[in-house]
């Protein structure tokens, strides 16, 4: 099982004039399209990300003195920053397109970062040596100034009865692997609490490999940049003697092609100015929001409302054609499979809160296979917390047959010092991207973006029962529990979509684990040229997208100010549709400043969450939202039996739709990572108007006010920000 033990990624300084600037080439060895001064731009917006979030520690700190120096420095880097844009304004106005916003893109040459990663070993059958091609494990340390692979094994622990003495679990606390390391490069490896001991290239590095979960050894592997390959060789001296067992470590860098500069790529973007544009327009060319990249024409959108059509847009992107009816008759992902028509892709990469070992799980986890087989690079991140056991056997399977996949389970550390240990918990991934990257397909360049995870629950409406298949998740035998959940996913075809949305995954897959701060991809300015309103005329067939990311933990809660200036800009009628209901303050005031002028707001959502976690409480918080704002909005509850709308949308005065995996509660503001599409087309919003009409009419409006027990009202003040 592969995990990050953190995405550790710590952008290297240099200390100039009381502040940090980036340390890179020169511009000219970049990108000669690139001008110096939006070079400038995106420096300062990365070091100015660092000075806030060594601010945002020294004030919880209390370090006055630090606070001070680094709040003087904050407003020295922001000042700058202006200088800048105002410097890079003058790009579009000069332009031959200088009344549209104008992109550039660029690479970074330096090393940006230090990386860690986690390898945990627990079904031994995949390592005999002997059986095939030695299993391998792709290190992640491209483009890291320095890298560190944690090795685990849980061995002894597994094997263990889930009843252990403990004079049993004393006992195999002191078993070990007689383990070696043999690389092409030098490299340093810590066995215990002193210090790492070094070694020469083809120098055998000999160490006891104790089993991590009983003994607590942590094993650090720390290559040199000149190693591209190691060999890991080890013996049970507790078990058959006779085998031995053995995997590769490969250096990341050597297979990644094209992709490692998309790893590396940032981009630029200027915009004219807003006068004169519709409130919507406007919104869509704002330059506040550098976790949005920048705007581009989709060359198509295609809305997956179906449940079935979310899952068939999945596999045709991987099989090159439909799943046959026969699977999601029968219910059984391992029916025969014609990969003839197969795309050749050159990476996949997925997001998901939830990635289940169901049937949904398994036919995906069949297709990743297959393309890894076939040299892509499969990158899967997924919540850790909500993972079942079911579905970690499954992780590991599909890693440990083919390095080509790397499956991280996130978590939340506490250990960073930017939260409370409950956070640990509560802090998720909640980011749901499923994007292919082909560099010679454009049409296999595609993305589905939306608010459902892998899980047959937004797939079947009842529980399906597999008894017949053991290592799937059966919800029909209590193994989890089961409600379907309706919910709206879209399907984006564009090569530079979907490498602009790599570049932002990347830089999410890279986090820091310390700080967990996330390199900004973007800079942006607005210049004083006139827009031209043409630049939206074709929005109705060619759409134009924007994408989101948010990690509000690190970004001062950006979302909460997004949300806020998106109602805003709405003059006449806001959507929405959300699960869960209880804004932040900042958006709770939109809503009603919008309500108040005028604006007609209808909002959708659910007071019965049954089959949800923790669903005692979340009705509760729901009621709660809603009686604070039922007077001043239109709010709908969605009465579909046994269903759970979960879809996330927002349409604003026919003009403008975001679409994503943001909730309306102050855990997606506060707490989860999310993301999410920003689409100007009033054709795909007339759409999504139809859509959100049909949840309508499976919906009540709410007048009454809603009952809140007093002991939940008690849970909700106690943790007032997690919900």
């Amino acid at each position: 099982m592969f995990r990050n033990s953190g995405f550790a990624l710590i952008l290297p300084m240099i200390l100039l004039c009381s502040c940090q600037t980036f340390q890179r080439e020169p511009a000219s060895l970049i990108d000669n399209s690139m001008p110096l001064s939006l070079v400038r731009l995106y420096d300062s917006e990365v070091n100015l990300q660092l000075q806030e979030d060594q601010l945002m520690r020294a004030q919880k700190a209390q370090d006055r003195e630090k606070e001070d120096s680094l709040s003087k420095s904050v407003q020295k880097l922001q000042e700058q920053k202006k200088v800048f844009q105002e410097q890079s304004s003058s790009y579009t106005a000069k332009s031959a397109h200088g009344d549209t916003p104008r992109t550039f893109s660029s690479t970074m040459h330096s090393t940006w970062g230090v990386k860690e990663e986690e390898l945990t070993l627990g079904d031994l059958s995949y390592y005999i040596k002997g059986t095939g091609q030695p299993r391998f494990f792709s290190m992640g340390n491209v483009n890291a100034g320095s890298y560190e692979l944690l090795l685990r094994h849980e061995t002894y622990s597994r094997a263990g009865s889930s009843v252990t003495r403990n004079d049993d679990e004393q006992r195999d606390a002191q078993k070990y692997f007689e383990a070696r390391i043999l690389c092409d490069g030098p490299f340093a490896l810590k066995t215990g609490l002193f210090k790492a001991d070094q070694y020469g290239a083809f120098q055998s590095a000999k160490f006891s490999w104790y089993d991590a979960k009983l003994n607590g050894q942590k094993v650090r592997f720390r290559p040199s940049a000149e190693v591209k390959s190691c060999d890991v060789m080890f013996k049970n001296p507790w078990g058959d003697t006779s085998k031995e067992y053995t995997f590769q470590l490969k250096t990341e860098k050597e297979k990644l092609g094209y992709l490692q500069n998309l790893a590396r790529t940032y981009e630029a973007c200027v915009f004219p100015s807003a006068a004169g544009l519709t409130k919507p327009q406007q919104f869509f060319l704002n330059s506040n929001f550098t976790s949005m990249n920048c705007p581009l024409s989709a060359d198509s959108l295609t809305t997956l409302e179906d449940p079935e059509e979310g899952l068939q847009a999945k596999v045709e992107m991987l099989l090159g054609q439909r799943l046959p009816q026969k699977f999601l008759t029968e219910k059984n992902p391992f029916l025969p499979l014609d990969m003839s028509k197969a795309p050749k892709l050159d990476a996949i990469f997925v997001s998901y809160l939830v990635y289940r070992s169901d049937f949904y799980g398994n036919v995906l986890a069949r297709l990743l296979k297959y393309h890894a087989d076939h040299g892509a690079q499969v990158r899967v991140l997924i919540s850790d917390v909500i993972t079942l056991k079911k579905d970690q056997a499954m992780f590991e399977k599909m890693a440990s047959e083919n390095g080509n996949i790397k499956v991280v389970q996130y978590r939340y550390d506490n250990a960073a010092r930017s939260g409370g240990k409950l956070h640990e918990f509560h802090r998720t991934n909640h980011v749901k991207i499923f994007l292919t990257l082909s560099s010679t397909d454009p049409s296999a360049n595609r993305v589905v973006l939306g608010g459902r995870n892998i899980h047959d629950g937004f797939l079947f409406r009842a529980a399906p029962n597999f008894t017949s298949f053991p290592s799937l998740v059966n919800y029909s035998k209590g193994e989890e529990s089961f409600v379907h959940w309706r919910d709206f996913e879209f399907l984006i075809k564009s090569k530079t979509f979907a490498e602009k949305l790599a570049v932002q995954y990347y830089a999410l897959w890279m986090q820091d684990s310390d700080t967990f701060n996330v390199r900004p991809t973007t800079a942006q300015s607005t210049s004083s040229a006139r827009p031209d309103p043409q630049y939206f005329a074709d929005a109705d067939t060619h759409p134009l997208i924007r994408h989101y990311v948010s990690i509000p933990f690190k970004d001062n809660r950006n979302l909460e100010d997004y949300y806020a200036e998106l109602i805003n800009h709405a003059s006449k009628k806001i959507l929405i549709s959300t699960p869960y209901f209880r804004p932040l303050k900042k958006v709770g005031e939109a809503l009603k400043n919008a309500a108040d002028r005028g604006v007609k707001i209808t909002l959708i959502t659910r007071l019965d969450l049954e089959g949800d976690t923790a669903d005692f409480i979340l009705g509760a918080v729901n009621k709660d939202g809603v009686n604070k704002f039922k007077d001043s909005i239109k709010i709908y509850e969605y009465i579909e039996p046994k269903i759970i709308l979960h879809s996330k949308l927002v349409m604003i005065d026919d003009e403008m739709s975001f679409i994503g995996s943001v909730n309306l509660n102050k855990r997606s503001f506060i707490h989860d990572m999310e993301n999410g599409a920003l689409i100007y087309s009033p054709a795909f919003t007339k759409k999504m108007t139809s859509i959100y009409n049909s949840y309508l009419k499976l919906s009540r409006p709410i007048t009454e006010k809603q009952k809140v027990h007093f002991w939940q009202k008690a849970i909700i003040g106690m943790f007032d920000s997690e919900f």
